[in-house]
């Protein structure tokens, strides 16, 4: 005598059990002489019988099942999974069930693709597909992502960002944060004590965002004092802040394992645990995240984590009648029957449940455009929440979506009154910091100005009010890194920069002088205002700093003496209107520039009160047109041929606002500008000495250019 098993699914099971009896009946009767048995199991049959007989059934068996008809309703819940659980499974929903099944002759299964048992417990994560795992690597495949174990070097990952376990005192003289400092520079120790300067000292758990140095990723994530209780949750946090910010991957140590005494087992559990339960709710309206990499430096460690993926695909293969592919936020309906019509029927009788199921409200409101990523991730808890899916229309600007069971209303009155308070809090926060007055601007590589949102625009220009170097911001679903200081924007996924520029909108105005001067002293002699007034600035004040730092960038041996600020309201007012018709010729185009501009201490005497005088052009040459000639590098103008120094060695330099609109390359026999290779008629507003990459600028309006400091300095001997 022999065993076996014939297994067809706990769906197909169910419906020969209850409506095809008889003929597993007539099955074992017809195989009485081999002694077969026939035991239903919730997934199949067990047999009992000759070997013969056993086989003949199992064939009888597969006939059998080979005849039903079946079908599948697939529902695609993304955030409501859990309340259409609930729905489907209510008293009065069953019995609407089992009428469309006593009707049709069928059996319906409902089969949610995955557990909701483990969406409720926080100590269960999700099955995972199959892996593949060799001696140095190894590869399990989540979904849309994937997640590698290796061993390696974390410093030299190449990844958006790479999470690095610190105390929360930011001590970096220890376990991996000292490698990653010595790796990186020291820019990301500076940052870090910015960061407990301006927020304090960050509690266990917290996320610390800096640039990465001189490391190959993009940026670095610190998490602050992790623990073996929490680590599931701060790897899930760190993984959808670089999602919510638009990365494609993310490198990580085996967190813990070092200083924080987590055993490796454990890490490896909860770290999985974190990344699959990432992968199941991402946080966002879509997952940028496609790659995870933990880079360990000890087979042990490695060995913890290889075993704790074969543990994942075993529980894989249990369950893989209810999970396919690995994507969780489907919810099937398996229907059974004896003939397609039948089953096509129930499935239709079914999909009208479905739809009187959701009800589906539209937001259209403009403060939606403003929302900062983590004002969305609200909303999406919110959602979870109360069993409904909020989600914003990305083809239709300003639009929320809102789906729920039967009624919405409560939801769609909650988020109407959260976009109206976040708009009055903004606009108030707008009003009193006078963030209104300011517009930021990034350059595309054609020279089109595209406008910062309007939550970029106030995030950039608070940090730029603050005088800190970089602000963070969202552009285009990428995380980006403003450099207020440089004047740069550069995408973290790709390492693109590109150039900004801030606007001041009130000096649009004619007259109207920047915010920044000091009151304008009057002359004793004619008792007006006089007509240039030269600001000392304060060593280590802001506005010091900001030039001092412009000016030491090119990294020559220089000491400065002073900086002033040149006010002189009349050249002002000329600049600005010079601008205002640069602007309305040239819509899409970075038209101004700082610029440097070397001379001597008897030129800045008439420099200052009147301006750059294109009539002195010539003296060091008129190489791309007779007029006045600024460089983008300091070192070019601080050159003594074009900064002469005095007797006692110092030396002068501008830093000047230049209007250089649209430009062409310049001539040496140029008086004024070609006209422009279009049908506009205009003539080009500045020339330059390669139009690719141009570091000579030369204008031919003596209003064109503002002298805004004037920099003392004296070169230091080598």
């Amino acid at each position: 005598m022999v065993s076996g098993e014939v297994d067809v699914g706990a769906g197909m099971a169910n419906y020969l059990q209850t409506h095809r009896a008889d003929g597993i009946m007539e099955v074992e009767r017809s195989l009485s002489l081999e002694s077969v048995r026939i035991r239903n199991m919730k997934t199949g049959f067990s047999l009992r019988g000759t070997t013969r007989g056993v086989s003949r059934a199992k064939e009888g068996l597969k006939e059998m099942a080979a005849s039903v008809k079946t079908a599948v309703l697939t529902v695609h819940d993304t955030d409501q999974l859990r309340g259409f659980h609930q729905f489907i499974t209510k008293e009065k929903t069953t019995r609407r069930l089992h009428d469309v099944e006593r009707n049709q002759q069928c059996v319906i299964v409902l089969d949610d693709k995955c557990s909701l048992d483990s969406m409720e417990n926080e100590d269960v994560a999700f099955p995972a597909p199959p892996s593949s795992c060799d001696e140095d690597n190894c590869e399990l495949r989540i979904g849309g992502l994937i997640l590698q174990v290796v061993l390696g070097d974390l410093t030299k990952e190449t990844a958006a960002a790479i999470v690095v376990p610190i105390s929360n005192v930011l001590d970096h003289k220890r376990g991996i944060a000292r490698t990653v400092h010595t790796a990186a520079g020291p820019s990301v120790l500076e940052q870090c004590r910015e960061y407990v300067r301006t927020e304090g000292r960050p509690r266990g758990g917290d996320i610390i965002v800096v640039e990465g140095g001189r490391l190959p990723c993009g940026a670095i994530l610190y998490l602050t004092s992790p623990d073996a209780r929490h680590l599931r949750s701060d790897v899930k946090n760190c993984l959808c802040l670089a999602n919510n910010h638009g990365g494609c991957s993310i490198a990580l140590p085996a967190i813990g394992t070092g200083g924080f005494r987590v055993a490796p087992e454990k890490c490896a559990q909860r770290m999985i645990n974190g990344i699959m339960e990432f992968a199941q709710h991402p946080r966002g309206n879509r997952l940028t995240l496609k790659l995870v990499r933990i880079v360990v430096h000890q087979d042990r460690i490695m060995e913890a984590f290889r075993t704790e993926i074969f543990k994942r695909s075993n529980a894989y293969g249990a369950t893989h009648d209810r999970l396919t592919d690995g994507h969780s936020n489907e919810l099937l309906l398996h229907f059974f029957g004896p003939d397609e019509t039948g089953v096509e029927e129930a499935k239709r009788g079914v999909q009208e449940m479905v739809d009187n199921y959701s009800t589906h409200e539209i937001i259209v409101d403009p403060a939606v455009l403003e929302l900062s990523a983590e004002e969305r991730s609200m909303l999406q808890v919110y959602g979870r929440r109360e069993k409904v899916m909020i989600t914003i229309d990305e083809e239709n600007d300003g639009c929320y979506h809102i789906e729920g069971s039967c009624d919405v209303s409560v939801a769609t009155s909650v988020v109407r009154r959260f976009l109206a308070d976040r708009s009055e809090n903004r606009t108030a926060r707008r009003e009193i910091l006078g963030l209104r007055r300011f517009q930021w601007y990034y350059v595309l590589p054609s020279g089109e100005c595209r406008p910062f949102s309007a939550d970029n625009n106030d995030r950039t220009e608070e940090i730029h009010q603050a005088d800190q170097q970089t602000a963070y911001c969202i552009i285009g679903g990428e995380l980006c890194v403003v450099d207020i200081h440089d004047r740069t924007l550069t995408v973290l996924s790709s390492g693109a920069i590109y150039d900004i520029l801030r606007e001041d909108l009130a000096c649009d105005r004619v007259g109207a002088v920047p915010e920044t001067w000091d009151p304008q002293p009057h002359d004793r002699n004619t008792n007006r205002p006089k007509v240039c007034h030269m600001v000392k600035l304060n060593p280590g004040s802001p506005e010091y700093v900001l030039v001092q730092n412009k000016f030491l960038a090119s990294g020559g041996r220089v000491r400065i003496i002073s900086i002033e600020r040149v006010q002189s309201p009349a050249l002002w007012e000329q600049y600005s209107v010079i601008k205002r018709n640069l602007l309305s010729r040239n819509s899409t185009t970075l038209i101004e520039k700082e610029l440097w501009h070397g001379t001597n201490a008897e030129a800045c005497r008439e420099i200052s009160p009147n301006g750059f005088n294109r009539r002195y052009s010539g003296q060091h040459g008129t190489a791309y047109g007779k007029g006045t000639y600024f460089a983008l590098n300091v070192s070019y103008s601080a050159h003594d041929r074009y900064s002469s120094p005095d007797a006692q060695g110092r030396k002068k330099i501008y830093l000047a606002k230049v209007l250089t609109g649209e430009f062409t390359r310049g001539s040496r026999n140029m008086v004024v500008p070609p006209r422009r290779q279009d049908s506009s008629g205009l003539a080009y507003d500045s020339t330059v000495d390669d139009t690719k990459r141009p570091t000579t600028y030369v204008v031919f309006h003596d209003a064109q250019a503002y002298p805004q400091y004037l920099i003392t300095f004296k070169m230091v001997p080598k």
